[in-house]
């Protein structure tokens, strides 16, 4: 495989673009990739083009505040009152991934805000089902 270094090097900074220069550079790499590409249809295509490899909500934060928000009830659940606190590190991790998405420049402060509270609003959800709380933290039993 020929290592394009014009390609990666527009591809390292592609958040530094402007959104002009972000559709040019998308149209470019697909009008000249005609292997890659041949399959999809052009609508697609447009489409990608279009956005600009951005997306609402984030689904990176998305995921990361369903997962914590699972694991810090769990923690919170199963754990003496006195170090319950340790329920924070999964909600600290999960902010920590949602801010570092602003800071490379792929989402927007709204883009990872609605995702965080929808994986929030689902993983509270979930919780509130006994069936799901159980499968994720197991009944205590007496012997």
């Amino acid at each position: 495989m020929v290592r394009n270094t014009k390609f990666n090097s527009k591809l390292d900074s592609i958040y530094s673009l402007t959104d002009n220069n972000k559709r040019v550079f998308f149209r470019s790499v697909i009008s000249t990739d005609t292997i890659t590409f041949s399959a999809i249809d052009q609508r697609i295509l447009d489409h990608w083009v279009e956005e600009m490899g951005y997306s609402f909500p984030s689904g990176h934060s998305f995921n990361a505040f369903l997962l914590a928000g699972i694991i810090a009830f769990g923690i919170y659940q199963n754990t003496s009152k006195r170090i319950r606190w340790l329920c924070m590190i999964p909600l600290v991790w999960a902010s920590l991934v949602a801010l570092s998405r602003v800071a490379v420049g792929a989402h927007s402060a709204l883009d990872v805000s609605v995702g965080s509270a929808m994986g929030l609003i689902l993983a509270y959800s979930l919780m509130s089902f006994r069936f799901t709380r159980e499968l994720i933290i197991p009944k205590k039993s007496i012997t």
